[in-house]
């Protein structure tokens, strides 16, 4: 019994022996298989570095930052995202930025232009309303030539001085009148061109504080006026000369009613006149070169009170 128990685990491990070489065996058959796949990613790995250059691997990627340098290890192209402003920047040949285009979280797209030493010298952007605007800049920042088209799509021209302040803006307004500005340091419009939408060309004079003064203005019967106009704009001065007639000075409370008027009538007779407030002559003094002069006043139904002579 003993003998008979001891063949049965001979024989069982026997089996065992057997059954492990069966396994090494095919460890090895598959570790060989796998070796022509790992040489063949080798060449794959070396072929495409010989193609593209090592020099052209990436050389840094992280997940809020891409970077591009040259072969002498200078950054020169940046793409990132940073304090809620995604940007692509390109670098010269020193690592300094010279052309940035940049977007905000809260904010419009805007593209950069930069000079040798990092100043942002030309801008192009879309303001935060949605219009384009244009900016050119000097060494230190200040804003001196601006283009921009308002919310409604008019055109604006501004000449700044080194402060940023417009000095000479050149302009279509809202109803389509084309208008020139030239502004005070302090922002105060002095004097101004335009061409209203009744075709009327006028140019305006203004005091410090921005207020018209005087205007020069051809209406469209072709009369040529010079308004001067106090402070108040509760006195003034015309002077009139029509295309065709007599030209006349007139002095007013107000730029509408006339109060006195110098005048030359149609025979080229000079003329002094005082007026009431509803616009009717009470009093002439008419000069005449040929003859004795005339003096009339009336009343207010326009009835001559005395006449001399």
């Amino acid at each position: 019994m003993y003998l008979a128990e001891l063949e049965a685990l001979t024989a069982r491990m026997e089996r065992l022996e057997l059954a492990n070489r069966s396994l090494a065996r095919r460890e090895r058959l598959w570790r060989l298989s796998l070796l022509p796949v790992a040489i063949l990613g080798l060449v794959v790995a070396i072929g495409g570095a010989a193609k593209y250059g090592a020099d052209q691997v990436p050389r840094e990627l992280i997940a809020q930052r891409f970077l591009v340098r040259d072969e002498r290890g200078t950054d020169r192209i940046r793409l990132e995202t940073l304090d809620g402003r995604s940007s692509i920047c390109f670098l010269d040949s020193k690592g300094k930025s010279r052309l940035d285009l940049g977007l905000r979280d809260e904010g419009p797209p805007r593209i950069d232009f930069l000079d040798s030493n990092g100043a942002v010298r030309f801008t192009l952007a879309l303001d935060p309303l949605g219009p384009p605007s244009l900016k050119m800049m000097d060494v230190e920042g200040s804003t001196r030539l601006g283009l921009k088209l308002s919310p409604a799509g008019w055109p604006e021209i501004s000449l700044n001085e080194k402060q940023g302040v417009p000095r000479f803006l050149m302009s279509i307004v809202q109803n389509g009148t084309p208008a020139i500005e030239m502004r005070s340091p302090e922002g105060k419009k002095r004097i101004s061109m335009a061409v209203n939408d009744d075709n009327i060309p006028m140019i305006d004079l203004n005091d410090p504080k921005g207020k018209p003064r005087a205007s020069l203005f051809l209406n469209d019967e072709d009369t040529a006026t010079l308004v001067l106009l106090d402070a108040d704009r509760k006195g003034g001065v015309a002077l009139n000369a029509p295309a065709k007639g007599s030209p006349s000075l007139v002095l007013g409370e107000k730029v509408g009613p006339r109060r006195v008027a110098i005048a030359l009538d149609p025979d080229a007779t000079p003329g002094l006149s005082f007026i009431d407030t509803e616009k009717r002559a009470r009093a002439t003094l008419l000069f005449n070169p040929a003859g004795p002069s005339r003096f009339l006043m009336k009343d207010a139904a326009g009835k001559t009170t005395f006449q001399a002579p």
